[in-house]
């Protein structure tokens, strides 16, 4: 009796130490798991895991990782080849400036968030050159939100695929706002600003540049159609140069954070109808009263 007590004790001590280390080997890989997938880094901040560059921080990321950027100027291109989450503190006072390609993507579920994003204009032995402010090549299932971005392109697409170009002011780009070369498709473009640029977009591939549920594109500064009903949107379709590509409801106000209608509205062509048929009716009016006259005082002379 006395040897099988003893025995059960040890078993029972045997499968406790068991447990117990299975346990911590499932919560080391959980924890390991955890800073692989959601490495949080920042930039700007103090203390461990802050970085003064934002490239040796994407560096260091690892796929899923969030890399925070408080309010700041930060100079330098940056290049991203990792599934990473780059989000700024906001686009007024986070400003990234660069004299190449601003940000240059090539990876797959990429977030670009919250920076103002400027593109230092230059020669290289006495060529211009064309860059932008954010570029994207062979990429898939990014995001580029909420950003104000200014360079030769403001934002370039080449070979990729599924992309979400939401909520940015694209301003000042001497080339295009938003360019995407013909081996791009199902990307989506929407509530975006593109103002005062030479030209504001060019698309050979198959995207598209509205939101099909809200029924709700981008604002563009040279959108020439009138929203007679001032619901917001145009009535017209803005054309996209470079295919055959649309914006099916081109917003006649700036997008920020809603649609805003016009306080009135002036339908021009009916006030050029209504000078005509005023002018037309005043020569009527006007006809009998002038033969009265020329025959009283002139056929009587």
């Amino acid at each position: 009796m006395y040897f099988r007590s003893e025995m059960k004790k040890i078993f029972t001590i045997i499968t406790f130490f068991f447990l117990f280390f299975n346990l911590l080997i499932m919560f080391s890989i959980q924890a390991n798991s955890e800073k692989t997938n959601n490495k949080k880094l920042f930039l700007g901040g103090t203390g461990e895991g802050n970085y003064s560059s934002i490239q040796d921080a994407i560096n260091n990321a690892t796929n899923g990782s969030i890399i925070y950027v408080y309010s700041g100027e930060y100079y330098g291109s940056i290049f991203i080849n990792k599934s990473i989450s780059l989000i700024g503190n906001n686009s007024e006072d986070t400003i990234i400036s660069g004299i190449w390609e601003v940000i240059k993507i090539n990876a797959d579920h990429v977030s670009i968030s919250g920076f103002k994003i400027i593109l230092i204009h230059g020669t290289i032995s006495g060529i211009n050159h064309t860059y932008s402010g954010i570029e994207l090549i062979d990429s898939e299932n990014c995001f580029i939100t909420n950003n104000k971005i200014s360079a030769n392109n403001g934002i370039y697409i080449s070979n990729s695929n599924n992309n979400s170009i939401i909520n940015n002011s694209i301003l000042n780009c001497s080339v295009y706002g938003i360019k995407l070369s013909q081996d791009c498709k199902n990307n989506l473009i929407y509530h975006n600003n593109l103002i005062n640029n030479s030209h504001s977009a060019y698309d050979m591939g198959n995207n598209h540049w509205y939101n099909t549920d809200l029924k709700q594109g981008n604002y563009w500064d040279n959108y020439t159609g009138c929203d007679k009903n001032n619901d917001g949107i145009g009535d017209s379709s803005f054309i996209i140069f470079g295919g055959e590509n649309k914006d099916e409801y081109p917003l006649v106000n700036p997008y920020f954070g809603k649609v805003i209608l016009n306080e009135f509205y002036v339908n021009y062509d009916d006030i050029y109808r209504m000078l005509v048929i005023g002018l037309v009716v005043a020569i009527i009016f006007c006809l009998p009263i002038a033969y009265i006259w020329y025959r009283k005082y002139y056929l009587k002379k």
